[in-house]
């Protein structure tokens, strides 16, 4: 089959095209025309149903990366990554096996790496010549299991008979969570070599929270949403998190009112003072890391008092000490505390004892070293 093909017709005016000059490219009309088409393609792009949805998502995607970074710096440089461990401060039974031995494990707080300096002040009255003294040096977190597997080891290479237990202030959560657990194995066969768990001890508690309704500052209660914030997202950041955190935690120490809306004020002296403070004491190389900060705080938010001191030996002894005025412990009602001790120590037959601590503070035993060293003579039988 044949077409027939017709040529277009020439155009007699056809010219060649020309780059317009960078005069007509900047003229007036062209840049309003460039902004005029800029808004309309922004507008159409933010008018998007899913528009929302993309702002929260490039927010929380540059949050998330800057925390992983912040974090993975300070893994790297300022908190070497390590778990937890129990460390001898005092050893008095490693030559010959007594008839009856003893362990005490002492357990710092808050913001506290270890219960080392705890130990040293109370070791006039918890260090005799049948007892070994341990301290738990956190790592950079607090995992359950690895923290009793630890308690298990030391269990096994010093075989004690009794095991004491010292916790300052949110240490005592996790010296009860361990003796509960000692509780429910005491009498049973430990490891190869014949020897049985030992029996719970006495149980020292030190202004010791029982539930997250025990921490008397709402400071802290902001610090425990900021870090359960970045639990959500899946993690805790690093140094600078950390600053952030404990600055606007204690803000009321350098700022005033809704700073910085009107009527708020700043203290740059005092805000350059707490930062410096900060970084000291909770960034620096001896400080403790952002997550085990966050774990310390999980530690009172898992802890289900209930429980734990219904599994104790019917008979075991707790001691609390508390400040002899109950509101100046500005951390802990210790007031509510004991009374909670009280109720429980006659549900569950706890012996339980308080002592009062004058001109004491929050988990004060190495200011008031003397006071607790007494008491804790008293409670061994060692003084009237």
């Amino acid at each position: 089959m044949q077409h027939d093909v017709t040529p277009a017709p020439r155009s007699t005016d056809l010219r060649p095209w020309t780059a317009p000059s960078a005069a007509e490219l900047d003229s007036p009309n062209a840049r309003s025309e460039h902004r005029r088409t800029t808004a309309v393609r922004r507008t159409r792009f933010r008018s998007r149903p899913w528009y929302p949805l993309y702002l929260l998502l490039v927010f929380l995607t540059s949050v998330w990366l800057f925390l992983r970074g912040d974090q993975w710096l300070a893994d790297k440089l300022i908190w070497p990554a390590n778990g937890a461990e129990f460390v001898p401060v005092s050893q008095k039974t490693t030559q010959a096996r007594p008839d009856h031995r003893y362990l005490t494990v002492v357990i710092g707080g808050l913001n506290r790496k270890s219960g080392s300096y705890i130990a040293q002040a109370l070791r006039p009255s918890l260090s005799r010549a049948d007892t070994d003294i341990y301290s738990l040096v956190y790592g950079t977190s607090i995992v359950d299991v690895d923290l009793t597997a630890k308690f298990i080891d030391l269990l096994e290479s010093t075989h004690p008979d009794v095991v004491n237990f010292y916790g300052s202030s949110m240490g005592g959560d996790v010296a009860l969570n361990l003796a509960s657990q000692l509780g429910r194995m005491q009498g049973q066969p430990m490891g190869d070599e014949g020897y049985l768990f030992p029996s719970v001890g006495t149980i020292f508690l030190d202004c010791t929270p029982l539930s997250t309704a025990d921490v008397r500052q709402s400071s802290r209660t902001k610090a425990d949403l900021l870090s359960a914030i970045t639990e959500a997202i899946g993690t805790e950041g690093g140094a600078i998190s950390r600053v952030a955190v404990e600055m606007l935690a204690q803000r009321h120490q350098w700022a005033s009112g809704v700073f910085p809306f009107p009527g708020g004020s700043f203290r740059f002296d005092d805000f350059k003072y707490k930062l410096s403070e900060i970084v000291r004491d909770k960034i620096s190389g001896t400080g403790i890391s952002t997550q085990l900060v966050t774990d310390q705080y999980g530690v009172i938010r898992r802890f289900r008092a209930d429980d734990v001191l219904s599994e104790l030996p019917p008979g075991a002894r707790l001691v609390y000490f508390r400040p002899e005025i109950g509101t100046d412990d500005n951390t802990i009602n210790v007031a509510r505390v004991q009374q909670q001790l009280e109720d429980a120590a006659a549900t569950y037959d706890l012996d339980l004892t308080v002592f009062l601590i004058t001109d004491g503070e929050h988990a004060s035993a190495e200011k008031n070293a003397t006071q607790y060293n007494q008491s804790i003579r008293v409670v061994y039988g060692l003084e009237p």
